[in-house]
């Protein structure tokens, strides 16, 4: 599993960009799958939808030949969503047909490639969102034009950025923390997001507000002091 990321970015502005921005980003709407997803801003191609991720590696088979020899040959997957199978399989339901995987081969591989600039989902999102996956566990608040979500290792700098340049007259400012407290940790500033130390006390802090952490940091210890009934994270650095 991957650490996550809480993201949680102010979007300021005019009322009508404002406007214009919840109704093109973000759905609010009873039973919606995401609240605000990367989709809107940059979708990933549908053909790298289809494809598995490293690109597949062939399986080497011995086979024999018209003249009665054994070859060595390489047979590739055809099949990308094998996951999907078992986990509904396991669910009790009934598994997905299988779909063809459109990285199956080297050929297969060059053609997406040329086409988007990566062969399959995990790299070509990697590339533009700065992270794996999509928006995780995204809310809104209206009132504050807050959004927050979570994401797999990073915060998605090239999405952001994405954004900010489709809507111009906003800003869109905030910060952005590890769950692994006081690394990877930083704030966003009109859409590009800027790291801190990791281990400072601004580190510290951003990630405990938006962790909810409570506490204080210590100047002289150089670290987060808990305060209640939450353990010292860092207690083992004196050990």
């Amino acid at each position: 599993m991957p650490n996550w990321v809480i993201n949680r970015i102010f979007v300021t502005g005019p009322e009508d960009k404002i406007k214009e921005f919840e109704d093109k980003m973000i759905d609010l709407s009873e039973g919606a799958e995401k609240v605000f997803s990367f989709h809107k801003i940059l979708p990933t191609p549908e053909e790298l939808v289809n494809t598995t991720a490293p690109n597949p590696r062939p399986e080497i088979k011995k086979v024999i030949n018209s003249k009665g020899e054994e070859e060595t040959v390489e047979v590739y997957p055809m099949f990308t969503n094998q996951w999907e199978i078992n986990s509904a399989v396991q669910r009790g339901e009934t598994p997905p047909e299988p779909i063809p995987c459109n990285n199956a081969t080297p050929q297969m591989c060059e053609e997406l490639i040329l086409k988007y600039g990566r062969a399959n989902w995990y790299d070509w999102q990697c590339f533009n969102w700065g992270t794996k996956w999509d928006a995780s566990e995204s809310i809104y608040n209206q009132e504050d034009k807050m959004i927050e979500f979570q994401t797999a290792w990073s915060c998605p700098s090239e999405v952001i950025q994405k954004m900010a340049d489709m809507f111009p007259d906003l800003k869109f400012n905030g910060t952005y923390a590890d769950e692994d407290f006081g690394s990877n940790v930083g704030y966003i500033e009109n859409g590009f997001p800027y790291s801190f130390e990791n281990g400072t006390e601004e580190a510290y802090e951003t990630a405990a507000t938006l962790w909810g952490y409570e506490g204080y940091y210590d100047d002289d210890k150089g670290k987060w002091i808990f305060e209640g009934d939450c353990v010292d994270l860092n207690e083992d650095e004196d050990e």
